[in-house]
């Protein structure tokens, strides 16, 4: 889950310690107090949200988890990204429990030239690919 990976440093912290809400420090300054949270990460490694980001203050759903109730089949088998830190890295994706490497042949095109004019040749290549599946 998404929220047990950040912390609150603003005081009244209601959401049980899930992500730290603060605004900036006015030093001395008369300035409109700004009404944006700054959210920081628990874990370093993970990005802060962005601007684009879709982050929720009230728990949500165990999507971990299979729940016949909604029909979500949880993250059990699902494909993630090994090298990436945001939300389809399989360090979040897999909520903790690992993830296992697959590898497997794929066909794609390559040295392909474009002969002048409208026509593009390509050959087929044979490349062993790596898939990262969560436990």
């Amino acid at each position: 889950m998404i929220l047990s990976k950040y912390i609150t440093t603003h005081s009244n912290n209601h959401a049980a310690g899930r992500f730290v809400l603060g605004n900036s420090v006015n030093r001395g300054q008369r300035r409109k107090r700004s009404r944006r949270f700054n959210l920081i990460p628990v874990d370093s490694n993970h990005k802060p949200p962005s601007l684009r980001d879709l982050v929720y203050y009230e728990n949500s759903p165990n999507y971990c988890e299979r729940d016949n109730s909604i029909g979500f089949k949880g993250t059990r088998g699902r494909e993630c990204n090994a090298t990436s830190i945001g939300v389809d890295g399989c360090d979040l994706m897999c909520c903790d429990r690992g993830y296992r490497s697959v590898s497997y042949m794929a066909q794609e095109r390559c040295n392909c030239i474009f002969h002048w004019c409208c026509k593009v040749t390509c050959d087929i290549c044979t490349k062993t690919k790596i898939r990262y599946m969560c436990l």
